[in-house]
Order: C-alpha cells, then sequence, then structure tokens
C-alpha cells in the first residue's frame, strides 16, 4: 500500500485549473483534500485521482461562506492529521475583493473562483497554449464569461451560485520581480491576486481609461486589506 506523506487541500476541485491542479498534486505523491460546491464534478474529480491510482478525499465547501472554510479547513485537519500544501491567506484576498466588487450580491449568494498558485513552468505553459507567448508571468486569469462588470453583477444577482473562473498565480514570477513594485513579497501577491480576480469580474486594462478604473479599484481594496 502506497503512503501518502504530504497531503493538499484544494478548492475548486471540481473542473478547471483545480482539477489539473489536483490530480498533478496526486500524481507528485500528494493525497488531496478536494473542496468544491459541485457534488457531481467533484465526485469525479476524486474518481480520476483514485483511477490513475492516488489518494483522495472531498468536502463540499462553498468559497464564499468564510464559516464553512474554517469549519471544513478545521474537520479536514482533524480527520486527516496534517496538511502541508494550503494557503488560507488567498481565501482573504479572495473575499475582501468579491466583496468589495459585489457587495450587494456576496452576503445573499454564493460566488466562488479556481485559483492555482505554482510556479514559472506552468505560468509559461498556460501562457503559451491560451495566449500564443512562449514566457511566463505572474497571473493568469479564464473567465467564465465575457461580461462586463455591470453585465455580470446583473446576471449574478439571479443565481444563487456563481463561479467565476480560473486564476494562475507564479509564486517563482512575484519572487522575482515584487522588489520593484513594493516592499513585501506579500503586498505583491495580494496586488496580484487582486487583479487576476478583478479580470474574472468583468474589468480590463486594453486602453488607457480601462487602466485607469482597474488600478484605482485595486489600490482601494489594498487599503482595505491594509486596515
Amino acid at each position: 500500500m502506497t503512503q501518502y506523506n504530504k497531503k493538499a487541500f484544494i478548492t475548486g476541485a471540481a473542473k478547471g485549473l483545480g482539477r489539473a491542479t489536483a490530480v498533478a498534486l496526486s500524481t507528485s505523491g500528494y493525497k488531496t483534500i478536494l473542496t468544491d460546491m459541485d457534488p457531481v464534478k467533484l465526485a469525479e474529480t476524486k474518481k480520476i485521482i483514485q483511477d490513475a491510482g492516488g489518494s483522495a478525499v472531498s468536502y463540499l465547501l462553498d468559497v464564499s461562506d468564510k464559516k464553512q472554510i474554517e469549519s471544513v479547513l478545521m474537520q479536514a485537519i482533524k480527520d486527516e492529521k496534517k496538511i502541508d500544501n494550503i494557503n488560507s491567506h488567498s481565501f482573504l484576498i479572495a473575499e475582501t475583493t468579491l466583496s468589495h466588487i459585489f457587495s450587494e450580491i456576496t452576503s445573499k449568494f454564493s460566488i466562488s473562483i479556481s485559483l492555482l498558485l505554482t510556479n514559472n513552468t506552468t505560468l509559461q505553459e498556460l501562457n503559451n497554449t491560451f495566449r500564443q507567448k512562449d514566457k511566463p508571468t505572474n497571473v493568469l486569469s479564464f473567465p467564465a464569461s465575457d461580461l462586463t462588470s455591470e453585465e455580470l453583477s446583473n446576471l449574478l444577482k439571479g443565481r444563487e451560485k456563481n463561479f467565476l473562473g480560473d486564476i494562475a498565480i507564479s509564486y517563482d514570477k512575484i519572487s522575482e520581480e515584487w522588489s520593484d513594485y513594493t516592499d513585501s513579497f506579500t503586498s505583491h501577491f495580494n496586488h496580484i491576486l487582486i487583479h487576476g480576480i478583478l479580470h474574472l469580474c468583468g474589468y480590463d486594462h486594453q486602453n488607457d481609461a480601462e487602466a485607469n478604473v482597474m488600478e484605482s479599484i485595486e489600490q482601494e481594496i489594498m487599503n482595505k486589506i491594509k486596515t
């Protein structure tokens, strides 16, 4: 019997980058702790891993519900004794950003994203595949829709559960560049994650006007995090 010495807690594991991350970590020898709010797709991910000879457990989790995050994480730690790979800090940043953008919605409806924290190699592969740019970058966002922020806000009001899309971030790239932008790795990571989430929320920077709006919102959220 294979002994799994490392365990990874993965949110958004039902599909997209979350599923890909779970499968990749399983292949690397991790026991995967899968979480998502879609029970059917979550079961599919678990089966994919187990059919390939990996080990996986699953928990239903709505990452827009802070109390549920704490409850599921504590239960997973109790069941598994320890977890080696998790970034709970990202939950706080995502929650603050989404609450800032959709203040009237997040208190009533469920909003979720899938986040992959990885390295330059993976970001270069994704950048080449989806943007035809064969080089690493700090963040890539893959929105679930092409709607503007206003259109998306109106859509979310009519649905109880909403998936905004996938984000991939390179820790390597952020480590390389943070000193050129800010006074700490954490501050730069926060900014990059907020930037990626705003892309999922319908914001872009194709021209100066769009860029100014996006930068202004990023700064507002950064100020909230600091206080």
